[in-house]
């Protein structure tokens, strides 16, 4: 029971930081267009929510390394170029950068709670999988 209410939390969490994500993304487009930044984000975005479907579905039809690997996947993409445009983004220190920095930011924050929801649930895995015998 805690695991599904476990996934409900985190999948809405990373459903709403993703849509959150994508309209200020498009709101702020004449700023990443000013600022030669690349709209990747819309792309990578999205696939922040898959990551708790693959966890949850995944596992009982591939193997466990393979849907961590993939889990990881979702996330991995997203946090580098987050943080490569939060970087460009301090650096202007313009107050015009400050709304798509905080959507870049969001964007940054999603991936780190997905990556340490998989890191938590490898853990646990790991550890009842050895509990058990």
């Amino acid at each position: 029971m805690l695991s599904i209410l476990m996934f409900i939390v985190i999948f809405v969490t990373l459903l709403v930081i993703a849509v959150r994500v994508i309209r200020a993304i498009i709101i702020q487009s004449e700023i990443f267009d000013e600022f030669g930044q690349s709209k990747a984000l819309l792309f990578l975005v999205p696939l922040y929510p898959v990551g708790p479907l693959l966890m949850s579905f995944g596992a009982a039809y591939l193997p466990v390394v393979f849907v961590n690997m993939l889990v990881a996947c979702c996330y991995t993409p997203g946090l580098v170029v987050a943080k490569r445009q939060n970087s460009v983004f301090e650096r202007a220190g313009t107050s015009r950068g400050r709304d798509a920095k905080e959507a870049v930011m969001s964007a940054f924050s999603g991936a780190l709670i997905g990556i340490i929801s998989l890191s938590a649930l490898m853990v646990l895995s790991f550890a009842f999988s050895s509990y058990s015998g």
